[in-house]
């Protein structure tokens, strides 16, 4: 089963799709996670990518569907769960190409929609450990020791392009981008839509868990 996860930053897209992956022992495929290792890196290529993340910029389409393809091809035989890729209508095509070689597909998106003013209180207060990829909160999901990982003690860190000024202009920037792909995978497979405006994570998980057993019961 490959699974997709919508919405614009800050929506919860990395936290469920991580919690998702365990639960079903799927592979979580993130385009943040492998954009923040390659920025780490201190090749051209990785320094070219900081520049883009910095400044709240959409990586170019060669650089991410190069990354994102050689993770599929690595992980193919699993069942994944897409997020954070496509943003585009573009990479949308570009992803079926790659599934197409394949014989794969996405099976259907959840959507998670949430107002843009938590958007931003969200993603200006996020933290990431720098080993695992957990998601952390200063306010609402703090770790127990400040700037640790509870689950393996790495620093955490905050994001480039987390500042409020950027995170506002990536969700400008992303709204018209995310209403394009939800009609785009609507006119497709099925899209799931979660609210996750002023629900606690339990809550919308619940309905992500509920959505998912459906597809599940569904193909059997």
């Amino acid at each position: 089963m490959y699974i997709l996860f919508l919405g614009l930053p800050g929506a919860g897209k990395g936290t469920h799709a991580r919690k998702l992956s365990l639960e079903y022992d799927m592979f979580h495929l993130s385009s943040g996670t492998l954009l923040r290792k390659a920025a780490r890196r201190k090749s051209a290529g990785g320094q070219v990518i900081k520049r883009y993340i910095s400044r709240g910029k959409l990586v170019p389409d060669e650089i991410i569907v190069k990354l994102i393809r050689k993770e599929i091809m690595k992980f193919q035989e699993k069942d994944i769960v897409f997020e954070g890729f496509p943003k585009t209508i573009n990479q949308a095509r570009e992803l079926e190409e790659i599934l197409d070689e394949i014989e794969k597909e996405i099976n259907f998106c959840i959507y998670l929609k949430v107002d843009e003013d938590r958007l931003v209180y969200r993603l200006t207060g996020r933290r990431i450990c720098s080993n695992d990829g957990s998601i952390y909160h200063i306010k609402e999901n703090p770790p127990e020791e400040e700037g640790k990982c509870d689950i393996c003690g790495a620093n955490l860190f905050r994001p480039a392009g987390d500042e409020e000024k950027i995170v506002k202009k990536r969700i400008k920037a992303g709204k018209k981008r995310t209403a394009e792909l939800v009609e785009y995978y609507k006119q497709r497979i099925n899209v799931e839509t979660v609210v996750g405006t002023d629900r606690s994570p339990g809550e919308v998980h619940q309905d992500i868990n509920e959505i998912v057993e459906k597809h599940i019961s569904d193909e059997k």
